[in-house]
């Protein structure tokens, strides 16, 4: 919809923009790690990456809205803004945990430069995060180092 109200049609924009290349980065990795589960890890990922924070098995549940809006602060305001405060926090988690991810790789990979001829295995997908990962994630995310900002900023490799 535009300001007026009138529906875009979607050939007045390029192919292009409807692209998000960091979305096409993440999903890629994520096929990658999924390719890698054994099944019972796989249900648990999947079932995680169905969680949200207002509905439940896909039903909107009121006392769950209700909860998520009393955390964030923002209790009086209508159902299609908690939609959008509740993708700004998927949004978020997202940026944070694929950040620790990415830490938690670099890591590995220094691990075993260090121990070159030991039969470590650093690469297991079982490894579970660590609270220094997320720490290392949250100072290499610029936004939050400039103005404590995780969505609008991209996450620095080193």
């Amino acid at each position: 919809m535009d300001v007026l109200g009138t529906l875009l049609n979607e050939c007045w924009l390029p192919d292009n923009e409807w692209q998000d290349p960091a979305k096409i980065e993440r999903m890629r990795r994520i096929a990658d790690r999924v390719r890698e589960m054994d099944g019972h890890l796989y249900d648990c990922f999947s079932e995680a990456r169905q969680k949200s924070f207002c509905s439940k098995k896909g039903r909107d549940l009121p006392s769950l809205r209700k909860g998520f809006l009393k955390w964030i602060e923002a209790e009086d305001i209508e159902q299609g803004v908690s939609y959008l405060f509740q993708f700004c926090a998927i949004e978020i988690v997202t940026i944070l945990v694929e950040s620790a991810l990415l830490c938690r790789t670099e890591e590995q990979q220094k691990k075993e430069k260090t121990l070159e001829g030991y039969s470590a295995e650093f690469n297991d997908i079982n490894t579970p995060l660590r609270l220094c990962h997320y720490e290392e994630a949250l100072k290499r995310n610029r936004g939050w180092s400039l103005r404590g900002d995780i969505l609008f900023w991209k996450f620095l490799t080193i």
